[in-house]
């Protein structure tokens, strides 16, 4: 008669094999977990990461509404045809690099000198509206400028997301292509300046 032994484990206790097998195929599934999940943690969605690529066009389109629509508020009116003239050129300056970029993504074709031109044209016209803007208040101690340097990096990172996501664009549906565009335009238009600040400012309590 054959005696056969058993050997007595624990709840979660590898099976131990010849040569150890148990073990090393428990490390090999962990690492492969751990592959597994940091591959999901990476994927991102392009509607997402727009959001956050055109995050310093969007900050600086809104502080310059802000700055405009105070001194709307405070200015005589020699002075608030000056503030027109000096915003209106940063407008189309800001609304042709926006326009380009909802062109880019229903087209699914990027022209890499167009944006570096693009880019161009809105740094000089904010270095411009910064001039007429303190000229315009001069009455005051500092005057509030909108900074320019996000620019050239935001430019590198347009080409930056075109290269990671452009292929995918390109093989989008129509209707996600057009909510992307709808994205941008909400993201980068910038109004004009008769549509700025035209309510009367609220009246403070007593």
């Amino acid at each position: 008669m054959i005696e056969r032994s058993y050997v007595k484990r624990r709840v979660g206790e590898a099976t131990v094999g010849p040569g150890g097998s148990g073990p090393r195929l428990a490390l090999l599934g962990a690492f492969l977990a751990v592959l597994l999940l940091g591959a999901c943690a990476h994927r991102t969605n392009p509607a997402q990461e727009l959001n956050s690529a055109v995050a310093p066009f969007t900050d600086s389109r809104d502080q310059t509404i802000r700055l405009v629509a105070q001194e709307k508020h405070s200015l005589g009116a020699a002075d608030l045809n000056s503030l027109a003239v000096a915003y209106t050129p940063l407008e189309e300056k800001s609304n042709a690099y926006a326009h380009f970029l909802v062109i880019s993504v229903s087209s699914a074709s990027l022209s890499a000198d167009q944006n570096n031109q693009c880019a161009s044209d809105l740094t000089a016209a904010i270095d411009t509206f910064n001039k007429a803007f303190a000229r315009i208040v001069s009455s005051k101690q500092t005057a509030s400028v909108v900074s320019s340097a996000w620019v050239a990096p935001f430019a590198a990172n347009v080409a930056s997301y075109w290269g990671k996501y452009g292929a995918a664009i390109s093989g989008t549906s129509s209707q996600t292509k057009t909510d992307l565009t709808n994205q941008l335009r909400n993201k980068t238009l910038w109004p004009n300046y008769e549509d700025i600040a035209t309510e009367p400012l609220a009246t403070p309590p007593h």
